[in-house]
């Protein structure tokens, strides 16, 4: 991502998990607000208001624990099998 972009403030209910592969960036997560570089991981916990911004072009990976919630219980969806 080019420096400046971003990932907007918002939560959900499963786990996040952001690695800096290259670059730098702004992360919020809850209250706290930190610079994350190479190399850095910055985990966001389910239900937390989270987001950050590029410092300078930046390059991450994503790593999230999909959730859904049906009458108020939460869940993961089925696995699709080996076909």
């Amino acid at each position: 991502m080019a420096a400046d972009d971003h990932g907007a403030v918002h939560l959900h209910a499963g786990d996040e998990v952001l690695r800096v592969l290259s670059g730098e960036l702004l992360v919020r997560i809850g209250d706290e607000r930190r610079r994350c570089r190479e190399g850095d991981i910055a985990i966001m916990p389910p239900n937390t208001w989270h987001g950050f911004r590029a410092v300078t072009d930046t390059v991450i990976e994503v790593i999230a624990e999909e959730h859904h919630v049906r009458d108020g219980k939460q869940y993961r969806p089925a696995q699709p099998g080996p076909r």
